[in-house]
């Protein structure tokens, strides 16, 4: 009695195929992987430089504001002045 289906050894060529398409498919792939990862590393880090030059005129900004108010604390505690007498003659 004979059954229709596939015999073994069509099953073994079709496993060989398939396991051979996925081996060309895996060698044009992974180096794809390596270089998606380099482009995602290069994007963040633009857009921590980007962050940086956002950021880097509120810094210096705030630098020179705090240097502004050391030199001011600077000049009146080695003048020994006063808070009246600063605001009236600037000591």
């Amino acid at each position: 009695m004979r059954h229709g289906g596939f015999t073994l050894i069509a099953l073994a060529v079709v496993v060989v195929v398939i396991g051979i398409l996925a081996g060309f498919a895996l060698d044009r792939l992974l180096p794809l992987f390596g270089e998606a990862e380099r482009i995602a590393f290069l994007q963040v880090q633009n857009d921590l430089r980007s962050a940086l030059m956002l950021e880097a005129p509120e810094a210096a900004q705030a630098v020179e504001s705090r240097q502004a108010a050391d030199a001011i604390d600077q000049a009146a505690s080695s003048k020994k002045c006063e808070l009246p007498h600063i605001l009236t003659t600037g000591c």
